[in-house]
């Protein structure tokens, strides 16, 4: 059913494979022999291993792809690219610096309102702006609530 590593039919394409995930969901689901909270937990599990392996051997894998000589190209039925990826610091600009300055303290400010917002009881409430002596209305958040499920490993 779920796959081991290494098992995947290498001519199968991405939408193939997430096909193939599908009719292992809807076997999973409809198979009451399995306890549905374990298989996430295993497969939790097999993410974390995962996501290890593909951030340890990407670096080697691309010295591999390098001898290739070549930029793209097909390798094991897929498309592989090597790419650059430029970044830039901005941080020896002085407009730059105090834009990003003021972006900060706004996302600080904004963070504060909505703590002042979550305390409100009421339906409205008003404050008096220190500045302008303005009287500003705030209105409570509307609380939305869903359940999730969270796997710590």
């Amino acid at each position: 059913m779920i796959k081991q590593v290494g098992k995947i039919d290498k001519t199968l394409s991405k939408k193939e494979i997430e096909k193939l995930a599908e009719q292992d969901i809807s076997e999973i689901l409809q198979n009451e022999k399995f306890d549905l909270l374990k298989v996430l937990i295993e497969l939790k599990r097999y993410n974390v291993y995962i996501n290890k392996l593909i951030t340890e051997l990407k670096e080697p894998a691309l010295e591999k792809a390098k001898e290739i000589d070549e930029k793209k190209f097909k390798y094991e039925n897929v498309k592989v690219w090597i790419t650059k990826r430029v970044s830039f610091d901005y941080g020896n600009d002085k407009i730059w610096s105090q834009l990003h300055d003021n972006m900060i303290d706004v996302k600080y400010k904004l963070k504060e309102h909505q703590e002042l917002l979550k305390q409100l009881d009421s339906e409205t409430a008003e404050i008096i702006d220190e500045e302008t002596g303005e009287v500003i209305e705030l209105t409570p958040p509307i609380k939305k609530e869903e359940s999730g499920l969270m796997i710590r490993i």
